[in-house]
């Protein structure tokens, strides 16, 4: 079995960000996924859960290697948290949980070592013990029970490739690369980058990002308008039009998930903009731009930080109202 990294986690303030800045860390991809970019946030994109377009979603491909596992789902009258909630909310915001001592014989179920300088966590609800890193790192993996309980195999939360790159690049942990078998390779007919693995395939879907972002600028510039935050909304139709997200580490399916697909976007594009139009900063239109990264970040705290029955009347209200 391959060891997992080991230290203490991440703060249960950080919900993703940077304690500095308050927006998701990101790092321009070198070697296999570390990522998502650094720079600043941009404006919440207007969707609920209800009206998301799913040709966004990523369709999954045929795991490879995978455990032939049945899970055992939590009984519980609500969804599943995604797993940013999960870590963020459920077990490090609590801090009863949060401030349990583990048996003096707990063993860590991926690492296979006891008590050492590192911090268990108690998993909720089925109570067992795991090492955080070693739990972040173990959701990361290319296995259908990434999303269990490793002890128990009880499912625990909706995994997502958004949220699990959020994690591993905050907790400093590199991504699982896995080579495709030779039928699934492909060359990307939008880049022309041959894609080979999962980091090849993540590293083609973000340039994919980055082309897009730079074509709907020019449209900018012919319409002398300088709307900022209609050039982002830009950004995401053009994207949710040419194509859907191909790479695991970008899939999403929840509302948290696609505000931090959002995120990422609004990262790539501020960054465009300040290398190459950095002129710009001067404008009420970059003014309204940065001033939209708040609603975002605003938006990703909620649905990480606020009462589960909140979200799902909220959510049911803007059911109503889009009906």
């Amino acid at each position: 079995m391959p060891s997992s990294p080991i230290s203490r986690p991440a703060s249960a303030n950080c919900v993703g960000f940077d304690d500095d800045s308050g927006v998701p860390v990101d790092t321009p991809p070198a070697t296999p996924p570390r990522a998502l970019n650094s720079d600043s946030t941009l404006q919440s994109s207007p969707v609920s859960v209800h009206n998301i377009d799913p040709s966004l979603t990523w369709e999954a491909r045929p795991a490879i290697g995978v455990k032939d596992t049945q899970p055992v789902t939590a009984a519980a009258s609500h969804p599943l948290p995604n797993l940013l909630r999960y870590v963020d909310n459920d077990l490090l915001r609590r801090q009863k949980r949060r401030d349990l001592q583990p048996d003096t014989h707990a063993i860590c179920p991926v690492c296979c070592h006891s008590q050492i300088q590192t911090a268990f966590m108690c998993l909720s609800p089925c109570g067992c013990w795991v090492h955080y890193r070693c739990f972040i790192w173990r959701a990361s993996l290319e296995t259908r029970d990434h999303d269990c309980c490793p002890s128990c195999n009880m499912r625990l939360f909706q995994w997502e490739g958004i949220t699990a790159l959020t994690l591993m690049t905050r907790t400093g942990l590199e991504m699982e690369d896995k080579e495709f078998p030779t039928h699934l390779r492909y060359v990307d007919s939008d880049t022309g980058q041959f894609v080979y693995s999962l980091y090849s395939e993540y590293v083609a879907e973000c340039s994919f990002i980055e082309i897009v972002i730079h074509r709907n600028f020019h449209q900018v510039l012919a319409d002398r308008s300088l709307d900022l935050t209609l050039y982002y909304y830009n950004v995401l139709a053009d994207l949710d039009r040419s194509r859907k997200v191909r790479s695991k580490w970008l899939s999403w399916h929840t509302a948290l998930g696609y505000y931090l697909f959002g995120m990422l976007v609004a990262i790539k594009t501020r960054r465009y903009l300040l290398e190459r139009y950095e002129h710009l900063q001067s404008t009420l239109a970059w003014k309204k731009f940065e001033e939209g990264r708040l609603m975002l970040q605003g938006k990703i705290r909620e649905q990480v930080e606020a009462p589960i029955g909140y979200l799902l009347v909220k959510e049911e209200k803007e059911r109503d109202g889009v009906a």
